[in-house]
């Protein structure tokens, strides 16, 4: 089924995303800059719950029809996430164009997945 596709590599990506921030660290930033190590270890422990984030989806796609609500909610984190970008837009600026550009997938995304599931049910 391809929604079982589409959120297992979604899930993936997310994971490979925060694997990179794990181990590159700052330096996987798009437009970053040099931080300094409080800013370092937050990062850090922050991509290894983006890693579980990841892992969640591939889990939630393995069974759709026990776990579709897991999907619905980290969907939400991921809408929400979307909107701290603003947040921080409104309080610090305008980030590097990529993270500028993230912001309407990571409010899309949710309600697109909410859709293909609601059309499952």
């Amino acid at each position: 089924m391809a929604t079982r596709w589409w959120l297992t590599v979604f899930g993936a990506a997310c994971m490979v995303i925060g694997l990179a921030h794990l181990l590159i660290g700052p330096a996987s930033i798009i437009g970053g800059g040099p931080v300094n190590a409080t800013i370092d270890s937050d990062l850090r422990f922050y991509a290894v719950l983006f890693i579980g984030f990841g892992a969640g989806f591939v889990w939630a796609a393995a069974d759709l029809p026990r776990r579709f609500a897991l999907v619905n909610v980290l969907g939400g984190l991921f809408l929400l996430g979307g909107l701290a970008r603003l947040l921080a837009i409104w309080q610090t600026g305008v980030p590097h164009a990529f993270y500028v550009l993230m912001i309407p997938v990571e409010i899309v995304v949710p309600v697109l997945n909410w859709m293909l599931l609601k059309r499952l049910r």
